[in-house]
């Protein structure tokens, strides 16, 4: 017969604070326990903070998710922001509701809520990053994240979407489309993946790479003139390149590293794979692999044509406008 304990605030609190202060870094003087975590940048550099919500039934779903996948994804996209800054993480914060039933351990399978810390702190781990606070609430229905991750840039060295250049070269890290190919077949097969390890990176819906190592080496080496993470899909997000820099893009369709498993149109509008888009100029020596990650070139930055923003080249030749389809809140 199985046996169902449910744990309370205080012990998952008490539990998250042991597992944190085994990894805490040098940038965080103060971590959980008090009201307010203190953090000490480096001399010279100054923060970057993103924060990004998680939502059951929106961005994950109890039966098709694993907690340890929903907690890895859930920091997965703050990292993916900091990386595209080509910051270094420096704290995460994290605000979880949940259910009461995910609360309740089950047997010799432990609560949702833990299984989740698990896949996140796993993360935080392996990327060298702290959570150094955060809250929890009981939600009364879905469960829901907020995750708040601080990083550290040079001063005034950020890298951003507004700074691309007229005759840029348009790169991507890894392969696009993966993660869109893999949700695909779930919606069909409506079965969930189960037995996964952390951060298996073969599954790229549910465990994404975040491209800090890259992000940082563009910085460092002075290699992008500007950056933005996929996470909405190639078509949106080169937009808001586009956009924010006042320029127009021509994509060459040939030259978009596909996932295998992947199709041309996941790739152009799947969203979701977390890697790292960025312009460079065409004097720049551009390497093929980056911080572990293959670098392909995709296309150009070109002066803004009117009624143009992207433009998608295909065959001989052939030129389409390329419209957003990816990934949009509302």
């Amino acid at each position: 017969m199985a046996t169902h304990k449910k744990i309370g605030e205080r012990e998952i609190l008490r539990s998250i604070r042991a597992m944190t202060a085994r990894s805490r870094t040098s940038g965080i003087r103060v971590g959980i326990g008090d009201d307010c975590a203190v953090l000490t940048p480096r001399a010279g550099e100054e923060l970057v903070i993103t924060t990004d919500f998680s939502i059951e039934d929106r961005h994950f779903r109890r039966n098709w998710h694993e907690p340890e996948a929903v907690g890895h994804k859930c920091l997965a996209r703050g990292l993916s922001d900091v990386a595209a800054m080509g910051a270094r993480p420096l704290a995460v914060f994290v605000s979880l509701a949940v259910p009461k039933e995910f609360t309740t351990a089950d047997g010799k399978k432990r609560a949702w809520i833990s299984r989740f810390y698990d896949g996140l702190l796993a993360l935080a781990a392996r990327e060298k990053v702290s959570l150094a606070g955060g809250d929890l609430s009981e939600s009364p229905s879905f469960a829901f994240a907020d995750i708040v991750v601080v990083g550290a840039a040079p001063k005034g060295r950020a890298l951003l979407r507004s700074t691309a250049r007229d005759g840029d070269i348009l790169y991507v890290t890894g392969t696009l489309g993966g993660a869109a190919a893999e949700l695909a077949a779930i919606e069909q097969d409506h079965r969930p993946f189960r037995g996964l390890k952390l951060s298996d990176s073969s599954h790229p819906h549910f465990f994404p790479q975040p491209r800090l190592a890259t992000g940082q080496a563009l910085l460092r080496r002075k290699l992008a003139t500007a950056c933005i993470d996929i996470s909405d899909g190639l078509s949106v997000d080169l937009l808001h390149l586009c956009e924010e820099s006042d320029l127009s893009a021509e994509l060459d369709a040939s030259a978009i590293p596909v996932h295998p498993r992947a199709t041309l149109e996941q790739a152009l509008h799947g969203g979701d794979d977390y890697e790292l888009l960025f312009t460079a100029s065409p004097r720049s020596r551009v390497p093929r692999n980056l911080g572990g990650v293959t670098i392909s070139a995709i296309g150009r930055m070109l002066s803004r044509k009117a009624g143009k923003r992207v433009t998608l080249v295909t065959g001989k030749a052939t030129r389409a406008p390329l419209l957003p389809q990816g990934w949009q809140h509302f």
